[in-house]
């Protein structure tokens, strides 16, 4: 966990939960989910990142999803690559109806190294929050 932090533009004294091993606390934007939330990662150095999960915690999982999730990695926080095609929200509506108790919204990446990974949540919704239980990265391919 040393090796990366964690910020966002939302719910900043939130942001220790998404890495504390506990389905039960969680990062959440506190008030309805508006394009532009987002969560950003930085390297202590570059890393090659294959995947991100955020977990969601079940009983809210129907609910609290990002409606899409953009996607952009940077070598140096100035200048951002965009990879289009890093989330897929049918796969998550797949995913959530085949195994409900495990919702996770997977993000795919190239690998190549990165020292930045930000996630923009996009669509509005004024009934219901952005909401991450924890968030795992990875340098090879979950299982």
């Amino acid at each position: 966990p040393d090796r990366w932090t964690v910020r966002s533009n939302r719910s900043r004294y939130q942001l220790p939960n998404l890495r504390d091993g506990r389905i039960e606390t969680r990062w959440l934007t506190m008030t309805s989910k508006r394009t532009g939330d987002y969560l950003q990662v930085e390297f202590k150095a570059p890393e090659n990142i294959v995947g991100i999960w955020l977990i969601l915690e079940p009983k809210d999982a129907y609910h609290h999803f990002a409606g899409s999730i953009g996607v952009e990695t940077s070598a140096d926080g100035l200048e951002w690559k965009n990879h289009e095609f890093a989330y897929s929200p049918g796969e998550f509506a797949k995913n959530l109806i085949e195994d409900p108790k495990n919702p996770v919204q997977k993000i795919y990446l190239d690998g190549e190294p990165v020292k930045f990974v930000r996630l923009t949540q996009y669509g509005q919704d004024r009934k219901t929050v952005w909401s991450v239980a924890e968030m795992k990265l990875f340098t090879e391919e979950p299982h």
